[in-house]
This record gives C-alpha cells, sequence and structure tokens, in this order.
C-alpha cells in the first residue's frame, strides 16, 4: 500500500466543468494545490457528485466503475 505520494484529483462537474488537484503526501503536513500540471503517483478521475459520497461515506470506491 502506498503511504506517501503526489495523487490528482480530476472532478468532472455539471457541464462538464474539469477541475484538477494535487494533494502531496510526501510532506507532513500534506499540501493540496489547485493545478493538474506535472507527474503523479495516482491519478484519480470521476464525477464530483460520486467523489462527495465516496469521502462521505455513502458510496464504495469499488463500485463507482459500475455507475460509468
Amino acid at each position: 500500500m502506498m503511504q506517501s505520494g503526489l495523487f490528482r484529483f480530476v472532478l468532472i462537474g455539471p457541464d462538464n466543468v474539469v477541475k484538477k488537484w494535487i494533494v502531496d503526501f510526501k510532506v507532513t503536513p500534506p499540501v493540496i494545490a489547485e493545478t493538474g500540471e506535472g507527474n503523479v503517483d495516482v491519478e484519480m478521475t470521476m464525477k464530483d457528485s460520486d467523489f462527495m459520497k465516496i469521502f462521505t461515506g455513502k458510496l464504495q470506491p469499488d463500485q463507482v466503475n459500475m455507475l460509468i
């Protein structure tokens, strides 16, 4: 399991507006940047509504592919 690294979240909102954030877990405390550029270790792309459901515990991450 990866315990540190760079994660890119690509969230697709209403009208297919795309927003990107990078979370740097290599530093303490982690740093969040509202940018989508550069190399990352992990990239996750999903609807913003699915992101909120996952991180509030209302949707299991392995169920997201079934919704696409």
